[in-house]
């Protein structure tokens, strides 16, 4: 999925700042808190960068998920058994369960 702009910061600042402190029994847990702590002094302005390469990731998926739909409409479209096996399995996963035990 899409990556929100305190993400692309934190992977950006995660081995600076584990270096930097002893992490080695506190793990990442420590490590977010402090680059947490750092995200929220951060003015608007350099958060402006990591907003906009979340926006661009945000975008980017969209594409990717677009295309992804796209095929496989094209796929359903190019074997139409395969819509109904689809449908046929579907329907007998949402029977009723007393349905679904006698065999049915």
């Amino acid at each position: 999925g899409a990556t929100g702009s305190s993400i692309f910061y934190r992977t950006e600042q995660a081995s600076r700042v584990a270096a930097a402190n002893d992490t080695s029994t506190t793990g990442q847990t420590a490590v977010s808190k402090i680059i947490g702590t750092m995200w929220q002094s951060l003015s608007a302005v350099e958060k402006s960068r990591y907003d906009d390469m979340a926006q661009n990731s945000r975008k980017e998926y969209k594409k990717t998920l677009e295309g992804y739909q796209r095929e496989f409409e094209e796929f359903k479209n190019a074997n139409p058994e395969w819509q109904r096996e689809y449908d046929r399995i579907l329907l007998e996963r949402t029977a009723a369960p007393s349905e679904t035990m006698n065999g049915r």
